[in-house]
């Protein structure tokens, strides 16, 4: 086992199931999978099997649940967890299942969908950050959606890996000329309230923004934290009951992710069968995080959907969590049997 960062962020997770007429090969008594994802960019990398894209076969049904992305954890918490399959973010799988006892990380579905925006209106003169200039960010106030969670605390790494300070601003906090100024956001509307001079905001939904003509897109988070292929963000994790029980299904699940993300970025594809699939599977009451006319492949492509499996993707988790750790200094323990394969 590796010891490294533990993540001190909390999600739970409430839905509504809809189905979807998919089997499972090996399973008894018509039972169904349950499969829960947040909204967003991970309901879009299961976009392929909601739109019926992957027979399983068999006599048992996939019940498909996309939910609001602050309610993901108590489907995969406490004794019984309901979710059979789940996308979830990577430090809140890593915080609550790296033990391995009852679930196993499959692979990364997302590599980052992280950007910084300022206001379309902007009175303050804000630039378009890269590498080279983000000492710019310096005093200025930026508002981050899900500051403790894993756009705060990504950003948090970039700015700590260029050696630039960032100070968080609370309720009663004080902002610092000399550094980063940090403030939570629940929405991206809260950045155009306050008037900050910059927002961390995920696309689809920062899309939506930019086509109502709220904001400007200024730069790539997976761009500044200097790799290649972005970062672990959103990974997938099965039962260990449901593996134990049919390895196959496992494989063909995985398959038809990596089919999936192929799939998106078809030119044969439409938007619309893709917006569908994920709003036909939404929990009761939630409204999806972006729309219909702003579903391009451009915004697709942004939200880095690419199925990794677990072997491949495990350093890249564990060195993400380590830079966790250099920023938020609390550890936790990852056991090998936590990823698929090892």
């Amino acid at each position: 086992m590796k010891k490294i960062g533990k993540i001190i962020t909390v999600m739970t997770c409430a839905a509504v199931m809809a189905t979807a007429a998919v089997g499972l090969v090996g399973c008894k008594g018509g039972s169904s999978i349950k499969f829960y994802m947040p909204d967003g960019a991970p309901a879009l990398s299961a976009a392929y099997l909601m739109a019926g894209n992957h027979d399983f076969g068999g006599d048992v049904k996939m019940e498909y649940n996309v939910v609001d992305s602050s309610e993901i954890n108590s489907y995969v918490s406490g004794k019984n967890p309901e979710a059979d399959v789940c996308i979830l973010p990577v430090n809140a799988a890593a915080q609550l299942l790296g033990s391995g006892e009852t679930y196993t990380l499959l692979g990364t579905v997302t590599h980052g969908n992280l950007f910084l925006v300022s206001a379309a209106d902007d009175d303050n003169e804000a630039v378009d950050i890269t590498s080279e200039n983000l000492d710019t960010l310096i005093g200025k106030d930026v508002g981050v959606l899900n500051l403790s969670a894993v756009p705060g605390m990504t950003f948090e790494v970039i700015l700590n890996d260029a050696g630039i300070p960032f100070n968080i601003v609370g309720n009663e906090g004080d902002e610092s000329e000399d550094a980063v100024n940090l403030h939570a956001m629940s929405a991206p509307g809260d950045m155009l309230a306050a008037g900050y001079d910059y927002g961390v905001v995920a696309e689809p939904a920062m899309s939506l923004q930019i086509e109502s003509g709220n904001l400007v897109k200024r730069g790539s988070l997976q761009e500044l934290y200097g790799e290649e292929n972005g970062y672990p963000q959103a990974v997938m994790v099965a039962k260990n009951s449901l593996i134990e029980k049919n390895g196959t299904f496992i494989d063909e699940l995985i398959a038809a992710m990596e089919e999936g993300a192929e799939w998106l970025l078809d030119d044969t594809t439409e938007m619309s069968v893709i917006y569908e699939a994920v709003e036909n599977n939404l929990a009761s009451g939630l409204s999806p995080t972006f729309s219909e006319d702003v579903l391009t492949p451009d915004v697709i492509e942004n939200c880095a959907i690419n199925f990794v499996g677990a072997s491949d993707c495990r350093d890249e988790i564990e060195t993400l969590l380590e830079k966790y750790t250099a920023v938020n200094g609390v550890t936790y323990t990852l056991e090998d049997a936590f990823f698929y394969g090892a």
